[in-house]
């Protein structure tokens, strides 16, 4: 949809001279202008946009929005076509929903919200939908895939994006031809109105656990931006619940929405709980779990029990699967759908993601940066593993503190050998960060110590023989680390493939 500046910014005191020009786009990342945009430059309390007005004008912005309330400093009073509005962030959002309502209208909008999962489940959803004909793009942690074509794929730089990049990436999706969009929803995502003017069809809730509450403060808060996403639903929209969380009932409660509950347990195991009455349950028992993946018998409301086999290693992907599951039983697709899905198999970029160069143990690096997220991580590679689990992990600076030492607790019971290191350190001493790791580590399981968190990937794979497993926990997918203000390239899945040229494996 094209309108003029006049139309789009409607009570703006537009220059004459900009008034009848045409625009096709909005955004706020100068990064991603395209002719015909109109750049939105935002003054935060780390950055200024306007800085950036020039480049965006180069690029083809028609015109440049930005606070009329900041003061402008002197350098910027160039030869670029400003407009000054009085509530940029309204205006801003007034003019993402006016250009790009239509095509997102057009979008079945599946969000996901969890402490863990989020990114699995985004991956696995759009595989299983995709495979029943109904193509869908993802918005998330890792990558924004708006399209078919590796030109249509771009790395993430927030989980939740900003609102106008919400709606500007979503109609894109749709002038691409996709017919679904499967979004991560952060918690803080939803508390700064970033998906507001969303019209999600379904929700899915993969679990809660501890993080974030360096934002939050209290767990009953972040509960509460939850469920925020889930009261947005219609009744003519679903949400697919883990039942096995014991917030489940609470989100149920939350929504008017049609209610999917998903549920695991193991074969010969006790079921972990009654799960909250639901008349729509997909139930997963776990029939075999190992390094090469898991497989379930399925039982779910509207057929005929099957089996599924994936790749992915560990329980919490089981309870992903399933959600997964749940979206695409929602959505329409069938068990055959879902069997060709997971048979084709789904990389999920740092999420027990193997790193193969013919060693005789087993190498995963993952995301898993809470102690929910490590405890799960560790125990599905317990589980798997014949000998020894070493595991290197650290904790991000200027974050909530008091998970530290519950993840060193968590480490020291479930694995043989901890290795402590950096993780983003950030503004904090990395030393300090460590200690704090360190003090939630009983005295008789001394843990391995090297802020460097090369030289740590290279301690644990040196200490690694035949049987057993090295995890490599905390920054999954991520390719830098942010020391002090320094961000630097650092992949651990290029340091782990790295380490092991080096002690002579060469490929399989």
């Amino acid at each position: 949809m094209a309108m003029t500046v006049g139309e789009l910014l409607n009570g703006a005191d537009v220059p004459q001279k900009l008034a009848s020009k045409e625009v096709t786009g909005v955004t706020t990342d100068s990064r991603l202008v395209e002719p015909g945009d109109i750049f939105v430059a935002l003054k935060g309390s780390n950055y200024d946009a306007r800085l950036f007005a020039e480049d965006a004008v180069k690029k083809g912005a028609v015109a440049v929005v930005t606070d009329a309330n900041e003061p402008m400093p002197k350098e910027l009073l160039k030869d670029v076509p400003w407009i000054l509005v009085g509530d940029l962030s309204g205006t801003a959002f007034d003019a993402a929903t006016s250009l790009y309502s239509g095509s997102v209208a057009e979008l079945a909008i599946i969000g996901v919200t969890g402490t863990n999962g989020k990114t699995s489940t985004t991956f696995l959803s759009k595989s299983i939908l995709d495979a029943a004909g109904i193509p869908a793009g993802i918005l998330g942690t890792v990558r924004y895939v708006m399209g078919l074509s590796e030109k249509d794929v771009i790395k993430a730089p927030l989980t939740t994006p900003q609102s106008v990049e919400v709606h500007r990436f979503l109609a894109k999706m749709r002038r691409n031809g996709l017919s679904a969009a499967v979004m991560e929803v952060s918690s803080q995502g939803l508390d700064m109105g970033r998906v507001d003017g969303i019209p999600f069809k379904g929700a899915v809730f993969t679990n809660l656990s501890r993080d974030h509450l360096d934002y939050h403060q209290t767990m009953e808060r972040y509960l509460e931006a939850k469920l925020t996403l889930f009261r947005r639903l219609g009744s003519d929209g679903f949400a697919v619940v883990n039942v096995d969380d014991p917030q489940a009932n609470n989100v149920f409660e939350a929504t008017v929405a049609r209610k999917i509950g998903v549920s695991l347990f193991a074969s010969g195991e006790k079921h972990p709980m009654t799960p909250p009455a639901t008349e729509n349950l997909v139930e997963g028992e776990l029939l075999e779990e190992s390094a090469a993946g898991i497989r379930m018998k399925i039982t779910w409301w509207q057929g005929e029990p099957f089996e599924v086999f994936s790749s992915l290693v560990g329980r919490f992907n089981a309870r992903n699967v399933l959600a997964a599951m749940g979206v695409g039983f929602a959505m329409g697709a069938s068990p055959g759908n879902i069997q060709a899905a997971l048979k084709a198999g789904v990389r999920i970029p740092g999420r027990i993601e193997r790193v193969e160069r013919g060693q005789p143990f087993l190498v995963a690096v993952d995301f898993a940066h809470t102690p929910d997220g490590l405890e799960k991580a560790l125990e599905a590679a317990r589980r798997v593993t014949e000998k020894k689990l070493i595991v290197v992990f650290g904790c991000g600076g200027d974050r909530d503190s008091g998970k530290r030492p519950q993840m060193g607790n968590i480490a020291a019971r479930l694995a043989d050998t901890v290795i402590v290191t950096s993780d983003n350190p950030r503004s904090e001493v990395p030393g300090k960060i460590i200690e704090q790791i360190v003090a939630g580590i009983p005295a008789d399981k001394k843990p391995v110590v090297d802020e460097d968190r090369k030289a740590a990937i290279r301690i644990a794979l040196k200490k690694a023989h035949k049987g057993d497993t090295v995890i490599i926990a905390g920054k999954g997918h991520e390719d830098y680390q942010i020391l002090g203000k320094k961000r630097i390239h650092f992949d651990d899945v290029e340091e782990a493939q790295a380490a092991l040229k080096e002690l002579g494996f060469k490929g399989a």
